[in-house]
C-alpha cells in the first residue's frame, strides 16, 4: 500500500515537471513575440 502511494507520488512529480517545463516554453515564447510586436 505503501509503495503504492510512494509510485504515485512520483508519478504525479514528474508529470508537474513536465508541466512546469512546458509552462516556461510557453512563457518563452510570448516574451519573444511580445519583442517582435515591440519592434
Amino acid at each position: 500500500m505503501l509503495e503504492h502511494f510512494q509510485t504515485v507520488v512520483e508519478e504525479i512529480a514528474e508529470a508537474f515537471e513536465e508541466v512546469t517545463k512546458v509552462l516556461e516554453d510557453y512563457q518563452t515564447t510570448v516574451e519573444e513575440i511580445t519583442k517582435a510586436l515591440e519592434h
